[in-house]
């Protein structure tokens, strides 16, 4: 199978659940189904808004989130989503200091100790959900237009 040839909605099935023991996942499988998108995707005509909006919406359905994306890093709090961060280090400090983010690097062994505390340990999971997003609530230009306004109107 070509990864590039039309149709393909993804370009592999990946058991995850060979990481995990399955009678931890009370029956269901764990799978990763990455996508490569041609570059004459219809995806890359519609609006930053709409891709933005089935991003979150993807991410709001996941139970816990396991990424190195520091993007992901900002918008997972705001959804009260814990977010695994595989990566060495971060550039986005203020989740992890609220708890929010876990650094768990890349090494296996480590990722799947994490990966399986989250589904194993309630306490461990609740701890990770925060109440406030750490980067602010999304409404900093609103509150600049305000401020901009009534100031030309005083």
């Amino acid at each position: 199978m070509n990864r590039n040839a039309d149709g393909v909605p993804f370009t592999a099935v990946i058991e995850m659940t060979a990481l995990v023991d399955p009678d931890q996942l009370d029956g269901n499988h764990l799978v990763y189904l990455p996508r490569y998108v041609q570059p004459d995707d219809p995806i890359f005509d519609e609006a930053d808004e709409s891709i933005q909006e089935r991003f979150v919406s993807a991410l709001d359905r996941c139970h816990f989130i396991l990424s190195d994306s520091g993007g992901v890093q900002e918008e997972a709090p705001t959804l009260r989503k814990p977010v695994l961060v595989t990566r060495e280090s971060t550039e986005r400090p203020e989740a992890m200091t609220a708890g929010a983010t876990r650094l768990v690097g890349m090494a296996l062994d480590l990722v799947v100790a994490e990966v399986s505390r989250l589904l194993d340990d309630p306490m461990a999971y609740q701890q990770m959900l925060v109440t406030e997003n750490p980067y602010g609530r999304g409404d900093a230009a609103d509150q600049i237009l305000n401020l901009i306004a009534g100031r030309w109107n005083a």
